[in-house]
């Protein structure tokens, strides 16, 4: 649901003024990373039923980078594998350019590059819930981890 609402903010934004994009930056690129936390939290419960634990693996890796290496590492496959069609790849050359870009905006550092901007989060709007969906079914499809076994 918290990533509903922050894509509800992202959306609601003029992306065609530096402000309004700005803040579309940095509610979009939130909201991939609750997503991205939902399906990490799946994948550690399949690993550990402790919920400190889980939150204590999920605290040692943050960032967008960090995450997605541990998708790898706890899944068995990296994301690039997963996603290795083109439209997979771009996306995930889009997610490190939009992350560098949402840390800038939350340094104060962000220069508005107009409609290459705008380009990349649209891009991004139209492949966003494929690639969650591929690596949703790709958590719940695994086999039951040997710890798990009855």
């Amino acid at each position: 649901m918290q990533a509903v609402k922050l894509l509800e903010i992202a959306e609601s934004q003029d992306q065609g003024e530096p402000e309004g994009h700005r803040i579309a930056v940095l509610f979009f690129a939130s909201a991939l990373e609750v997503m991205l936390e939902d399906v990490l939290f799946e994948l550690i419960r399949q690993h550990t039923a402790s919920e400190a634990l889980s939150e204590a693996v999920l605290e040692s890796y943050q960032g967008v980078g960090r995450r997605r290496s541990l998708f790898g590492r706890l899944s068995g496959t990296a994301l690039g594998d997963l996603l290795k069609e083109d439209w997979g790849q771009e996306f995930l050359r889009d997610w490190s350019t939009l992350a560098e870009r949402r840390n800038k905006v939350a340094h104060g550092s962000y220069y508005y590059r107009g409609s290459e901007d705008v380009e990349l989060v649209d891009r991004m709007r139209r492949s966003y819930l494929r690639t969650f969906v591929e690596m949703h079914n790709h958590v719940t499809r695994r086999p039951t981890a040997p710890n798990e076994a009855t």
